[in-house]
C-alpha cells in the first residue's frame, strides 16, 4: 500500500510564505510589468497573464528603449564575461594585486587547474552559462533583479546545469546582512515530467492517480501540476525542525532545499547545500526599502512612456498630411467635423473641395525634434553614450583613456556589486559542487591560505589603464621641477610605477622580476661599476705617484747642486 503525506505543516508554511512575499511586492510587480511591456516585451507577464504567443511588440511605437536594453545587456556580457577571454582566476588571499611575490609554482598549478576545471564545467555540456547571463543582464537592464540557479548535473559528475529564472516564478528575501538567501521558485511540472525527476517517489495523489491507482505505464494527463522550490537557509530553525523524518539526513547542509506539491500539500522531496544554489544580482537598490533592486529603465520610464506618446501623435500628424481631411459641399445638410485622416466633412458653403487643415498647420519637423530629445534621454539612461564609439575621427590614446575613465566612473558602483552578487557567488557555488563531486587535485602544502576569485574585465582593465594614464600625468607635472632639482623624483618608488605600467598595458605580470632577483641584478650592477671605478683610478694613480716621484728626485738634485 502506497503511503500518502498530507497536510504536512512544513509545505504549509512554505505555500503561506509564497503567498505573503508575492502579495508585498505587488507594486513592484506594476513597475516590472510597465517597464518590461516597453522594454523587453517578451518578458512582461507579470500582471498580465496573456499567451507566450502573444505579439506583445504592438504597443510599441518608438524601438529606443528595447535597442538600448540590449546594447547594455550586450556590453555588461562582453565587458564582463566575455566568452573569447579568461574572464575570472583565482589568487591566495592576501596576494597584492600585481605583486612581484609570486606564489609557489605548485600554488599556481593548482589554482590552473581549479580556474580550467571549472571554466570547461560551466561553458561545455547542459551548463548554458552564457545563455543564462545573457538572460540575467537582460533583467539588470529593466526590472533591476535577476535570477540564476547553479545544480549538479545528475547523470554526470563533471557537468553542471545553470538557469536563470524569470521574476515571476520567483520570489526573494534577505537575511540580517541584506543578502538573498531564500528563494522560492514555482514550477510546473505534467505527471510525466514529475516522474522523470521523481521516478522512485510518492509525488502526491494528483500525479498518481493521472498514471492509474496501480499501472503506472497508463498515458497520463498532459495537465500540469504546480510545484514549489523552496531553499532556505539553516539558520530558519523554526522551518528546519519541520523536515519530514523521512528525509532527514545526519548531514548539517548551510542550506536546505524543499519541493512541494501544492495540490496536495505535501513535500515531495528535500535536498541540502554547502552553498546558496541560487544568485540574485541586483543593479541598484533603494537603501534599505525592499529586497529587490533598481534599473535603469526604472529610471528613464517617463521618457519611455512619453516618447511612445509623442511617436503616436506624430504619426497621426504624418498621416493626416499624407491622406487629410477633406471639406466637402453637402446641400443643406452639414455634419459633424471628421478630422481623421481621410475624413470628409460636409458643409453649406459654394467653395470648391478643399483640405480641413490648411498647409502648415501639422508641425511634424518640431515633434521629431521633441522625440530626438527623448530618445537621447532613454540611451543616455541606459549608458549607451558610454559603452558605444561616436561617430568621429580617430582619437588619441589619452582621449580613448579619459572616456574610459568617465564610463567607470558613471558604473563602477553597479559593477562592484554584480562582482559580490552575481560572479563571486556563482563561482562559489561552482567550486562547492565540483568540490563534493571530487574534480578537483588535492590541494599542495604550500597553500597555506583560502583562495580569493579576481576578475579579468574590460571594465578592470580600463581601471588599471587610467591608473597609469594618472602616473604619466604625475610625471609630466614634475618634469619642469625636475629641471631645478633632479631629486624631486626620490620620492617615488619606481618599482611600484613599473608594476602599475605593466598592469596598464595589460602585459603579464610575469614579465617582473622579483624583488630578490632585482636586489642581486642591483648588487651586481653596483659591483661591477665600483670595479669599473677601481680600474680606472688604478692608471691615474700611478702616474700621480709617478709625477711625485719624479717631482721629488728633482728637489732632492736641486738642493745637492
Amino acid at each position: 500500500m502506497v503511503e500518502v503525506y498530507q497536510d504536512e505543516e512544513l509545505a504549509k508554511l512554505v505555500m503561506q510564505r509564497d503567498a505573503e512575499l508575492r502579495a508585498a511586492r505587488g507594486e513592484e510587480e506594476s513597475m516590472w510589468q510597465l517597464t518590461s511591456r516597453y522594454c523587453i516585451p517578451r518578458k512582461a507577464f507579470f500582471t498580465e497573464k496573456t499567451s507566450y504567443n502573444t505579439l506583445r511588440e504592438r504597443q510599441i511605437l518608438d524601438s529606443t528603449a528595447p535597442r538600448s536594453a540590449e546594447l547594455f545587456a550586450a556590453f555588461l556580457f562582453s565587458s564582463i564575461n566575455n566568452p573569447m577571454t579568461r574572464w575570472f582566476d583565482f589568487e591566495m588571499t592576501g596576494q597584492e594585486e600585481g605583486s612581484r611575490n609570486p606564489a609557489p609554482h605548485a600554488v599556481t598549478e593548482f589554482i590552473g587547474k581549479v580556474r580550467n576545471r571549472m571554466l570547461k564545467a560551466m561553458t561545455t555540456g547542459k551548463a548554458n552559462l552564457y545563455s543564462a547571463l545573457h538572460e540575467i543582464y537582460l533583467d539588470l537592464a529593466v526590472i533591476g533583479t535577476g535570477v540564476g540557479y547553479v545544480e549538479g548535473d545528475p547523470n554526470d559528475l563533471t557537468s553542471l546545469r545553470i538557469y536563470s529564472h524569470h521574476l515571476s516564478t520567483v520570489v526573494l528575501d534577505e537575511g540580517e546582512d541584506g543578502r538573498v538567501d531564500t528563494a522560492i521558485v514555482t514550477k510546473e511540472y505534467t505527471p510525466r515530467q514529475a516522474k522523470q525527476k521523481w521516478p522512485a517517489k510518492y509525488l502526491g495523489k494528483s500525479i498518481e492517480m493521472a498514471y492509474g491507482a496501480s499501472n503506472f505505464n497508463m498515458q497520463p494527463s498532459q495537465r500540469p501540476v504546480k510545484f514549489l522550490h523552496a531553499c532556505f537557509p539553516s539558520t530558519d530553525e523554526n522551518w528546519v525542525k519541520l523536515l519530514p523524518a523521512r528525509f532527514q539526513t545526519a548531514r548539517k547542509w548551510a542550506h536546505y532545499s524543499v519541493w512541494v506539491n501544492t495540490q496536495d500539500r505535501m513535500i515531495v522531496d528535500v535536498g541540502g547545500y554547502a552553498s546558496f544554489p541560487f544568485f540574485a544580482p541586483r543593479w541598484a537598490k533603494a537603501g534599505q526599502c525592499g529586497v529587490y533592486g533598481r534599473s535603469p529603465a526604472m529610471t528613464v520610464l517617463g521618457d519611455i512612456l512619453m516618447v511612445n506618446r509623442m511617436a503616436e501623435t506624430v504619426l497621426r500628424g504624418a498621416e493626416k498630411l499624407v491622406d487629410p481631411p477633406l471639406v466637402a459641399i453637402d446641400g443643406t445638410l452639414v455634419s459633424p467635423v471628421r478630422a481623421h485622416p481621410g475624413g470628409i466633412t460636409y458643409i453649406e458653403s459654394g467653395q470648391a473641395l478643399t483640405t480641413l487643415l490648411p498647409p502648415g498647420a501639422s508641425r511634424i519637423e518640431l515633434g521629431e525634434a521633441l522625440i530626438k530629445e527623448r530618445q537621447e534621454s532613454i540611451r543616455e539612461g541606459f549608458f549607451v553614450p558610454l559603452f558605444v564609439s561616436p561617430e568621429s575621427p580617430v582619437q588619441t590614446a589619452t582621449a580613448t583613456l579619459q572616456q574610459a575613465d568617465e564610463r567607470n566612473r558613471a558604473t563602477s558602483p553597479m559593477v562592484i556589486r554584480l562582482q559580490s552578487e552575481l560572479l563571486d557567488a556563482l563561482l562559489l557555488r561552482v567550486y562547492h559542487v565540483l568540490a563534493e563531486r571530487g574534480q578537483f587535485p588535492p590541494p599542495p602544502p604550500e597553500l597555506t591560505s583560502p583562495l580569493k576569485p579576481k576578475y579579468m574585465s574590460s571594465i578592470t582593465a580600463s581601471v588599471k589603464q587610467t591608473d597609469a594614464l594618472a602616473v604619466q600625468r604625475v610625471f609630466e607635472a614634475l618634469a619642469p621641477w625636475a629641471q631645478i632639482d633632479e631629486g624631486i623624483f626620490d620620492a617615488i618608488d619606481i618599482d611600484k610605477l613599473a608594476g602599475i605600467a605593466v598592469a596598464g598595458a595589460g602585459a603579464p605580470v610575469d614579465i617582473l622580476r622579483a624583488p630578490g632577483k632585482v636586489k642581486e641584478i642591483r648588487k651586481a650592477k653596483s659591483d661591477q661599476a665600483a670595479s669599473e671605478a677601481t680600474a680606472a683610478a688604478i692608471p691615474q694613480a700611478m702616474d700621480s705617484s709617478a709625477r711625485l716621484t719624479s717631482a721629488n728626485a728633482a728637489m732632492m738634485k736641486a738642493q745637492r747642486g
